[in-house]
């Protein structure tokens, strides 16, 4: 990985950097020196790190937050299936770097199992009310319906954030409680933002109270 960041470091032609599935987390230093390479680098627009394995080791993420405070190039980055939720602190150094960065516009984390522990939608949800840019999230196979306060932080940065239009919730086993359905359609009645949102396989169906505050949400809403 030194040899490759040295060489796209400046390299102001590339704009998509796609490294999918290559463990870079089981070694610290290649996000390192990933990171460092893209702290200078100013012509990427679109970093793809699905399935490396990042969570192994929380220095991996502080390493990169460290890097999106600075970069002003990456509008794109795809966290999914890292296994984030292995360390608290991976969703901590995560949010710290989207607080200050004001170029990202499309944030995937999803499969990371961030519902395991509710600090990581915390985290995230504290950056949410203060970031800007980012205009499409993706949390989809988090598992957080498991704990309703991951749907409450969740819900109370909906209320607040106003750049987000593209929402997928997909697969996170929102009928698992109720009030998950409650909390997000209250958000969404505040909400004026989001204009498509992604709730498939969430067995929603299974109790008609979740099918009613959805309702009561999309008669003030217009998505696609």
């Amino acid at each position: 990985m030194l040899y490759l960041c040295e060489a796209f470091q400046n390299k102001n032609t590339i704009q998509q950097l796609i490294i999918n599935y290559n463990k870079l987390g089981l070694n610290e230093n290649n996000m390192l020196y990933l990171s460092k390479a893209l702290t200078i680098n100013n012509s990427i627009l679109e970093v793809n790190l699905n399935d490396n394995n990042l969570g192994e080791n929380e220095k991996n993420m502080y390493y990169l937050s460290e890097a999106i405070k600075i970069n002003k190039s990456i509008q794109q980055i795809n966290l999914g299936n890292n296994n984030l939720w292995q360390n608290e602190k991976n969703m901590l150094y995560l949010s710290e770097g989207l607080k200050i960065n004001n170029s990202i516009q499309t944030l995937y984390v999803y499969n990371n199992k961030l519902g395991q522990n509710q600090k990581n939608m915390l985290y995230l949800s504290e950056a949410l009310n203060v970031n800007n840019s980012i205009t499409h999230l993706n949390l989809s196979g988090n598992e957080l319906g498991f704990n309703q306060d991951n749907i409450i932080y969740l819900s109370k940065s909906i209320n607040i954030n106003h750049s987000i239009q593209i929402l997928h919730l997909a697969e996170n086993d929102l009928e698992k409680n109720e009030k998950n359905m409650l909390y997000l359609s209250e958000a969404l009645k505040i909400n004026n933002s989001i204009k498509q949102l992604n709730l498939s396989n969430n067995n929603i169906g299974e109790n008609e109270n979740n099918l009613f505050f959805l309702s009561e949400a999309l008669k003030n809403q217009q998505f696609n």
